[in-house]
């Protein structure tokens, strides 16, 4: 089953987000990720591993095609961390927005270097905080954005 989200609805709104939360949970299946949307059912952003997954999602959405990008929710894209098709999962209600944008500047950079993004927390059901990443919609002038740091994986 697909996530029954109109795409169109005004991108940021604490109540649009959570129904684009609570259409994750519903959908069933995995097949609802877009070009515009990308979910993590658990992702451990204490650890150094999960930072670099979530950096390189927002990566590859800041650097979408900007005409594709426009064609959904007015060009913005989401990461949403703690809900899947299986259910809303939620993460640890430890980690503050100050704590990701610091943790992840270090892979995207800061200021006009780095994608625009925003981590907004929400608690679509009031009992789990879900993260939601909005990416920005990439503009005709943007550079190409890149990892600011590498993570090497020890293989055994």
């Amino acid at each position: 089953m697909a996530v029954y989200f109109d795409p169109n609805r005004l991108p940021g709104n604490v109540e649009v987000l959570e129904d684009l939360v609570n259409a994750i949970g519903e959908a069933g299946d995995s097949e609802g990720e877009r070009s515009w949307l990308e979910w993590k059912s658990e992702l451990d952003l204490k650890e150094a591993k999960g930072r670099f997954k979530l950096a390189k999602e927002i990566l590859a959405f800041a650097n979408r095609d900007v005409q594709e990008a426009q064609r959904f929710c007015h060009g913005c894209a989401y990461v949403v961390v703690g809900a899947s098709e299986k259910g809303i999962h939620g993460i640890p209600p430890e980690i503050r927005t100050q704590q990701v944008e610091q943790a992840l500047a270090s892979y995207l950079g800061k200021g006009r270097e780095a994608p625009r993004w925003e981590p907004v927390f929400i608690s679509p059901d009031s009992q789990h905080n879900v993260l939601v990443v909005r990416v920005e919609p990439p503009q005709d002038d943007d550079p190409i954005y890149s990892l600011k740091k590498e993570f090497n994986i020890v293989l055994f």
